[in-house]
């Protein structure tokens, strides 16, 4: 399908669920990608438009937000090849923040939480940093997403991984003493990393005990999550992670529109997720405002941030995995 039959099929599809409750992200959306046809008509709704979508952010939903299984799985797509290049290197902070903070001298499992980890394309990133230089340890990564049909799409990315026995993948159905017991053997045993995917929603894993992962991260969630839930995020990360957090997103700027517009426009898809994605995102001001003597925060280029939250120090687990299973079995 070319790039103009798309767009005037996703606008037919978006009119297609006019009164079902979604009309006002039908009216964002479809004014988005009428624009997105041409470059000149594009920028005049970044120059009309936008502006007013900043002003009542929290009412956007992105096309990735609605009911359409099928354009998702190709957002998913199109997002995976964009992430997969290294430059502009989308999640490059973040991966490399993980690999400089796993404990490499641990023989305990590492358990690590990903919140809306769609199709896990960090952890692909990440494993594969490790097998190139050569660092192995037991280590279980359990993934968190919503999204429908987000497990196979998963399966699939991580396919090429699993095939060369680098990683183990499987779909979970909760996060419980029984699975992250044998995940974490599985780890030992195989000496393989273990990766999972539980279809659940984030704020279902506040029973969990404190301390239970040794990191917990997310990349590009935070302005996903409703306004009065941002800190419910902060408060159970903080709560579950035993040693390093970390959130990775982009921030607001108006050059920051001008980067992802290129380099996007041939995905109409992907732009519309990065456009509405930033005029959803918080500011460097507001950013700023919101630090604390707990997260540390960092600006990159391109528009990127990554704030750390850091509970243990020398990359040491401070408690051992039989202690925090032992925790979870109690719960």
């Amino acid at each position: 399908m070319n790039r103009k039959d798309l767009l005037d099929q996703v606008i037919k599809d978006l009119n297609g669920i006019v009164g079902n409750g979604y009309d006002p992200a039908v009216r964002i959306n479809e004014k988005f990608f009428q624009a997105a046809h041409s470059w000149f008509s594009y920028v005049w709704w970044l120059l009309t438009e936008a502006p007013g979508l900043r002003k009542n952010r929290q009412e956007i939903q992105e096309f990735m937000d609605l009911p359409f299984l099928k354009w998702q799985a190709e957002t998913h797509r199109q997002l995976g090849r964009l992430e997969r290049l290294k430059f502009p290197g989308l999640i490059e902070p973040l991966k490399q923040a993980l690999l400089t903070e796993l404990p490499y001298s641990s023989n305990e499992p590492t358990l690590l939480l990903s919140l809306g980890c769609g199709t896990m394309e960090v952890e692909r990133q990440l494993a594969e940093a490790m097998t190139i230089r050569n660092l192995s340890i037991p280590m279980v990564i359990i993934g968190i997403d919503n999204s429908l049909q987000i497990e196979d799409e998963a399966a699939q990315n991580l396919n090429g991984l699993a095939s060369r026995g680098v990683v183990d993948f499987q779909i979970i159905k909760q996060v419980d003493h029984e699975n992250l017991t044998i995940l974490c053997q599985k780890t030992k045993e195989a000496a393989k990393i273990q990766l999972a995917i539980c279809n659940t929603d984030l704020f279902s894993l506040q029973d969990l005990p404190e301390g239970l992962f040794d990191m917990v991260y997310h990349s590009r969630l935070k302005h996903h999550i409703k306004m009065n839930n941002k800190t419910h995020l902060d408060e159970l990360i903080e709560k579950l992670c035993a040693c390093k957090a970390f959130e990775f997103d982009d921030y607001f700027s108006v050059p920051n529109f001008i980067f992802p517009s290129f380099i996007t426009w041939k995905w109409p898809l992907t732009l519309n997720g990065a456009i509405l994605s930033y005029l959803r995102d918080a500011s460097k001001k507001e950013l700023k405002g919101q630090a604390n003597d707990r997260w540390a925060l960092k600006f990159f280029n391109l528009g990127f941030y990554l704030r750390t939250l850091t509970k243990a120090q020398n990359n040491q687990p401070p408690r051992n995995i039989g202690e925090r299973l032992n925790a979870l079995a109690r719960f």
